[in-house]
């Protein structure tokens, strides 16, 4: 067995031991406090970021939205100039009939344009043949008044 002197060195040892343990543990824990400390300071540089990419989201969705308003504005006009254009169609559509009428209107005006005109030939031919017969009369007559 041992003595107690013996006992007494060996539990001294084992208490240097277990201090260097126990100092080793609290350099190991300010370590850790250090990282902690860090990981801390990071953890608040992302919690920023994140706000700030949040407040630039909210910037952007606020953009899609004034955007997507500008859109709707636009396809509102652009249903008001479909129903114009479909009264415009409906326009032209009456227009080219009336011409097409006015086109049979002036196709009827020179077929009666034409036929006086004929009518006129035949009267002015008419007229210039009995002018004629009567001058040709007129110079019988002067012939046989002078036989």
């Amino acid at each position: 067995m041992a003595t107690p002197r013996e006992r007494t060195s060996r539990v001294e040892g084992l208490l240097e031991l277990l201090i260097q343990k126990v100092d080793n543990l609290g350099e190991r824990m300010t370590g850790v406090e250090d990282n902690q400390e860090q990981l801390n300071q990071r953890l608040t540089k992302v919690e920023s970021s994140l706000e700030q990419v949040n407040l630039r989201l909210a910037i952007v969705v606020s953009g899609l939205e004034q955007a997507n308003q500008r859109l709707n504005k636009v396809e509102s006009g652009l249903e008001q100039v479909n129903q114009r254009l479909s009264g415009v169609g409906e326009r032209v559509a009456r227009v080219e009939g009336h011409l097409e009428q006015m086109s049979q209107r002036q196709g009827n005006v020179e077929r009666m344009l034409e036929q006086k005109a004929d009518k006129s030939e035949v009267r002015l031919l008419f007229g210039t043949s009995i002018t004629l017969l009567a001058a040709i009369l007129g110079v019988l007559g002067v012939i046989l008044a002078t036989i």
